[in-house]
């Protein structure tokens, strides 16, 4: 887990696993919300979290050292 290689197959399957479902997530609102300007409002605020979520998250999986986790065994 400590190759560069693993580490960007976690982040691109983070980054796609995180747009399935947050698209997933808007198609069921936009279901039941019908005012145009609460779906754009909320599109914005997905698509802005989606982006911090990734950008965190693939923070925490560059930084991570599996030597550290496996030696304190």
């Amino acid at each position: 887990w400590n190759s560069w290689g693993w580490k960007v197959f976690d982040i691109l399957l983070l980054a796609f696993a995180l747009v399935h479902g947050f698209n997933g997530l808007r198609n069921v609102l936009e279901d039941y919300i019908h005012n145009e300007s609460v779906t754009k409002a909320l599109n914005w605020f997905l698509l802005i979290f989606g982006i911090a979520t990734v950008l965190w998250c693939a923070y925490a999986i560059a930084s991570f050292e599996a030597v550290a986790v496996f030696s304190a065994q």
